[in-house]
């Protein structure tokens, strides 16, 4: 009887671990949840959990849950990672104090509350922006996307607010909804760089690679000659590399090529047409990790 609780608390695990690899971290916390009420004594079950949480935003409770982890298995070394990446993004998110002196200069022109939001009132809107802005300084991503999002429903085609609602989704983890903003944005300015930069990111991420090539050969055609940014560049060269191999995995694996949409780009490596026939090293496919803060690569990519 314990053998067979042991395998339904490993299965139940394996699919938490895929919904997490997909960014559906409600999904995942739900069956962590699970796992963790069914045998509050299994290590796997509490770190898995901490995991999610933290990809959550919730660190508190990930560093409690890691905790109680660590008590139950004092020498597993596969939470070594773990414990690494919060004592990270403790040491990279200041706690919150008084307002900056930029959120007081967009405070004092005009937005007083979330509430004060109406659409078409230009002052009040670039306002909110600046705000924005100030608490992504801050590290404060939770609130910003709160008033992003209230910007994008308030201006549907704000192709800013679009982008950095996406990308502050995609940091924590969201693939979903992260896409939903930036194929809004990418709706209202098709070529627009930024949005089809970080769409590729979130296609790769979801393992659609096809999708990501597209976005990656619009800009390709449509930025990459008169582009100076270097720091752009290294990026999509690294997207471009990961997206190359992920087809050749597919091409390798025709049930997984099925799964993907029919609406392929013309063919080619996607590596050597972003990077002129460079060779791109194959250490830059990792994008998934970047070695980063939070709040360094969320500026980035805004």
């Amino acid at each position: 009887m314990a053998r067979d609780k042991q395998r339904v608390l490993e299965h139940s695990a394996r699919i938490a671990q895929r919904y997490l690899g997909s960014g559906q971290l409600g999904r995942a916390l739900v069956i962590c949840d699970g796992l963790v009420a069914s045998d509050p004594q299994w290590w796997r079950g509490a770190a898995l959990r901490a995991e999610v949480l933290h990809r959550l935003g919730r660190r508190d409770e990930a560093r409690d849950e890691l905790t109680r982890a660590r008590s139950l298995a004092p020498s597993a070394s596969t939470l070594n990672a773990l414990e690494a990446r919060l004592a990270e993004a403790a040491s990279a998110d200041p706690e919150v104090g008084p307002l900056s002196s930029l959120e007081r200069e967009a405070l004092g022109s005009g937005l007083q509350s979330f509430a004060d939001l109406r659409p078409g009132a230009a002052a009040t809107l670039r306002a909110a922006q600046q705000l924005a802005l100030a608490l992504v300084a801050q590290s404060r991503f939770a609130d910003a996307e709160t008033l992003f999002a209230s910007l994008c429903l308030l201006s549907p085609r704000d192709v800013y607010a679009l982008n950095a609602l996406g990308v502050l989704r995609l940091e924590r983890g969201d693939l979903g909804g992260a896409r939903s903003a930036l194929e809004q944005g990418r709706a209202a300015a098709p070529g627009h760089r930024d949005i089809l930069t970080n769409l590729a990111e979130v296609y790769l991420r979801l393992h659609q690679p096809v999708r990501a090539s597209a976005c990656l050969r619009t800009l390709a055609d449509q930025h990459r000659a008169r582009c100076s940014d270097d720091v752009w560049r290294r990026r999509v060269d690294a997207l471009a590399a990961a997206v190359a191999h992920e087809l050749a995995a597919s091409r390798a694996a025709p049930a997984r090529s099925r799964a993907q949409p029919h609406t392929a780009p013309r063919p080619g490596p996607v590596a050597s047409d972003w990077a002129d026939g460079e060779e791109t090293s194959a250490a830059t496919t990792n994008v998934a990790a970047p070695a980063t803060s939070g709040r360094t690569r969320v500026t980035r990519m805004l």
